[in-house]
């Protein structure tokens, strides 16, 4: 199940074939046995740390010029993604609880 009808497009889809890589290529696979080490890893993670998380300048940067390639004007760059997700939940009629759960607050 792909939520966007075009896999190219779709950010879980994204995610996913970046995990395939990260764990069938440059690091051991999870363990999904063990909670411990579920948490630990970070999905955005530092070069050369696999439980180290990215740093904020880093991912902005890297936001910053995909934005700026595509021709997207934004002022928040790292958040820009998860405004827009809560805008389409608003808009498909999910209630603001719900859409407070996924976000986090």
């Amino acid at each position: 199940f792909l939520p966007h009808v075009n896999p190219v497009l779709c950010p879980v889809a994204a995610l996913g074939m970046s995990f395939l890589l990260r764990f069938n290529f440059l690091e051991p696979p999870m363990n999904f046995e063990d909670p411990h080490d579920l948490h630990e890893r970070c999905v955005l993670r530092a070069q050369t740390c696999r439980t180290a998380p990215l740093v904020y300048s880093t991912q902005n940067s890297h936001f910053l010029a995909a934005y700026r390639t595509a021709r997207i004007h934004v002022t928040k760059v790292t958040h820009q993604g998860r405004g827009q997700g809560q805008r389409d939940c608003d808009e498909a009629g999910i209630e603001t609880p719900q859409i407070s759960r996924l976000a986090g607050y």
